[in-house]
């Protein structure tokens, strides 16, 4: 309010995410740190540049330039003990795993290395005993993590968010007692998180759970839903993802993740997990996904590779996530009808991708029910809108469907004229739909919309 930040950016909770300084304070700022906070653009000039730098720097930031190597750290000119943090932005090269790399920052509290193509990381980051902060977000090609970050006793968050191939964890993370914060977004080649983590009482903060194969896993090896009861501050991330919920073993333990109760979740992605790897069939997915009902508050849905016969009726807490902004469906092949989205009254985003078993887009996924009225003949539909005007879709923005390959029929011409149907409508994409005969007559009257696209659509192209 007395302009220190302004431009304020918020999400769609409110919740602010970017802000900037005022130039003058920013200036301000930076005149009286100009020892100890420096910013450093790396290029084949470094050596001069590091000649100039204050013994006295504390905070650095590197900015490093396409194609170069991040060699500063081994640069005695540089007393790099009185460092306390080191943040390096990212860039297309990759950080050496030279063994001393880390050696001479052993005081460092904070270390970023965001997008860095670090492929490995070496075992002398154990020797950062003041670490708290440790941001390796992004860093696609690192598989594993040596055992020696289990002795950064004073780390307090870990940062391991979109390492796509990251396939395990330090089996001893039962060492890091001070841990609070853990983040795995997208370290989809996780098979299961060490049992260690169940004794990290002071952990606050885990985005993603995932469900070990019970017939492949040794016993005791990986953490286990049990062990969830064990932590008492543990709170699920704002962004929660669920992987491998096709291995939950039952409803009860289903219900011991507790997602109703947990009302900071915004976003949810429930993943089955891909077929050829569950061993336990695909008898209760309904049941399971039933068992794990989330917070009303919810905004953005995600499920994947569901393999369950239906998504309608069930589950039942579906239609009730009245805040839904977002909803996500991929692979749920054997689904054969959409849920009534039409009723989402701020729904904002539909995508639906490899729905194979759907071959219509009938009126039930409009949110509109046909039942005959047994005294006059009158459908309820008819007698609903005789006096008043109903909007389905009201707020929806974005819809996105494709690899649908028996999708036949969108259908339309049973609605009546008082009735509007995606009237913000602003984006309508869909492709590999062979089947699809034609698009529903609505769209014409939608002023809204400003793109459209059609892809592999055999029938349509003839049509069009």
């Amino acid at each position: 309010m007395r302009s220190f930040f302004q431009d304020f950016i918020k999400d769609d909770d409110g919740v602010i995410t970017h802000c900037k300084m005022h130039d003058i304070v920013h200036d301000f700022a930076q005149f009286l740190t100009s020892d100890e906070c420096v910013t450093l653009v790396v290029d084949n000039n470094i050596e001069e540049k590091l000649k100039l730098l204050d013994e006295k720097a504390r905070h650095l930031c590197l900015e490093v330039g396409a194609g170069t190597e991040v060699l500063v750290m081994k640069y005695k000119r540089m007393n790099l003990k009185n460092l306390r943090s080191l943040l390096v932005l990212p860039y297309t090269g990759t950080i050496s795993d030279d063994a001393s790399l880390f050696s001479d920052l052993v005081f460092i509290r904070t270390l970023t290395l965001r997008r860095c193509g670090i492929k490995k990381l070496p075992k002398s980051i154990g020797n950062l005993l003041y670490l708290r902060y440790l941001n390796l977000f992004g860093n696609e090609e690192l598989e594993e993590l040596p055992e020696t970050l289990c002795d950064l006793c004073n780390l307090q968050t870990l940062n391991l968010s979109y390492c796509f191939s990251l396939s395990r964890l330090p089996e001893r993370m039962e060492k890091l007692l001070n841990l609070k914060h853990l983040y795995l977004r997208q370290c989809f080649k996780l098979k299961g998180l060490p049992k260690g983590i169940g004794n990290l009482t002071c952990l606050q903060t885990l985005d993603m759970l995932t469900i070990p194969n019970y017939e492949n896993k040794n016993k005791g090896e990986y953490f286990d839903i049990e062990d969830l009861e064990k932590m008492k501050s543990l709170q699920f991330g704002r962004g929660f993802h669920i992987k491998d919920c096709g291995n939950i073993k039952n409803v009860e333990d289903a219900k011991k993740i507790d997602l109703i109760n947990n009302d900071q979740i915004s976003s949810l992605i429930l993943d089955f997990g891909r077929t050829e790897d569950r061993n336990n069939g695909f008898g209760d997915d309904i049941k399971i996904l039933e068992a794990l009902e989330p917070h009303p508050n919810l905004k953005i849905l995600c499920i994947e590779d569901f393999m369950g016969a239906s998504l309608s009726p069930h589950p039942k807490w579906l239609m009730s996530l009245v805040n839904l902004k977002q909803i996500r469906l991929f692979s749920c092949v054997n689904c054969e009808i959409l849920p009534s989205f039409g009723k989402l009254p701020f729904l904002k985003l539909l995508y639906v991708s490899h729905m194979n078993g759907v071959k219509t887009l009938g009126l039930e996924f409009y949110g509109i029910e046909e039942k005959k009225d047994q005294e006059d003949g009158d459908t309820e539909m008819d007698r609903l809108f005789i006096d008043s005007l109903l909007i389905l879709f009201p707020k929806l923005e974005k819809f996105y469907f494709g690899s649908m390959e028996q999708l036949e029929k969108w259908e339309w011409s049973n609605i009546t004229s008082t009735i509007r149907i995606m009237s913000c409508l602003m984006h309508l994409k869909f492709g590999n739909c062979p089947s699809l005969q034609e698009l529903p007559q609505f769209l014409q009257t939608i002023t809204s919309l400003k793109q459209l696209s059609i892809s592999e659509c055999e029938i349509m192209e003839e049509h069009c």
